[in-house]
């Protein structure tokens, strides 16, 4: 954990309900590349918010806990995954935060987006400021990938392939921006990561993908 204290602007806390890496990202096909390729991406995730100023603190939720805790990452708390599934992952990370607000909300991502850049978070939780739920759907328009909270944290997000439909039956706002394309860009198949890849991902999962000649992404 890291003791660099938040930035003054600092006005969410971030949520990142992560599976354990063994049995991560199965749908990859990668063989014995996956769970250290799961690894890198959420490593790279919860990096790339953390650099965001508009964060205070982050909440990873995981069977993995010594692992993560062993990292030197800003505002970082790592919680021990209760089990039971996503849903009470998720659960357990909302409740060890404070009650969102309007002076702070708490947002909740996947932690699989390789490519997503600190600036696009930035976008993000300022429009996420102006409205009491809302989402970021992922790149096929079905899915989630950031979930906001300004207010009613009983209200959970749901995520999966059709949570978009969820999340707007719930009445949150879906956000928009001409830069949204890495926060966007959750990685699942072995299509998804070739598009992360073309969009530049983080320096974990370059370093991997620079010694890993062997990856079958054809």
């Amino acid at each position: 954990m890291s003791n660099h204290p938040a930035p003054q602007s600092a006005r969410w806390d971030v949520v990142i309900p992560l599976k354990a890496i063994a049995s991560a990202k199965s749908r990859l096909e990668l063989g014995a590349m996956r769970p250290r390729l799961a690894w890198t991406m959420a490593r790279d995730t919860v990096v790339a918010v953390a650099e965001c100023e508009a964060v205070r603190r982050i909440v990873v939720v995981t069977a993995d806990t010594t692992t993560w805790r062993s990292l030197p990452i800003r505002g970082l708390t790592v919680l021990s995954d209760p089990g039971g599934g996503l849903q009470q992952a998720v659960r357990t990370g909302v409740d060890a935060v404070a009650k969102p607000s309007e002076q702070r909300g708490i947002a909740v991502l996947t932690g699989d987006l390789p490519a997503a850049r600190s600036s696009e978070w930035a976008t993000a939780f300022e429009l996420a400021e102006r409205h009491p739920m809302s989402f970021i759907a992922d790149t096929a328009g079905t899915g989630t990938t950031a979930f906001f909270m300004r207010s009613d944290s009983s209200r959970l997000p749901r995520f999966g392939e059709r949570s978009r439909t969820a999340h707007l039956d719930m009445g949150a706002v879906e956000l928009s921006h001409p830069s949204f394309t890495t926060v966007r860009r959750d990685v699942d198949t072995r299509d998804d990561l070739r598009e992360a890849l073309a969009l530049g991902v983080g320096p974990n999962t370059q370093a991997l993908m620079r010694t890993s000649h062997d990856v079958p992404l054809q």
